[in-house]
């Protein structure tokens, strides 16, 4: 996949779709040093890498409940599905676009 299938995937998914999380699993790290370069108006790009799974959860939730997120995950890809996991909840209800899975 290249960046601009990767862009045009994002777009649809907010914009054609409306959902307002998409969490994209990049396990092989094919798109980390490109996040700088997507273009999507009005959306923030999370690189969870380094980020607190609960602060994440506190905006995507409470702080900032109607920005439009795409938060990607490094490899091992997926957070773990186990009782605890802050940020799993919050994939329960978000998009996860095939193309990308």
């Amino acid at each position: 996949m290249q960046l601009d299938q990767l862009q045009q995937g994002l777009q649809h998914a907010f914009f054609t779709d409306r959902h307002r999380i998409v969490f994209w699993y990049d396990a092989p790290s094919h798109f980390a040093d490109s996040l700088s370069e997507l273009t999507l108006e009005g959306v923030q790009v999370i690189n969870m890498a380094g980020e607190s799974t609960l602060g994440v959860k506190l905006r995507l939730e409470l702080e900032e409940p109607e920005t439009l997120r795409c938060s990607t995950f490094p490899p091992p890809s997926q957070p773990r599905k186990r009782t605890g996991c802050w940020i799993l909840s919050c994939t329960l209800v978000a998009s996860t676009p095939t193309a990308f899975r």
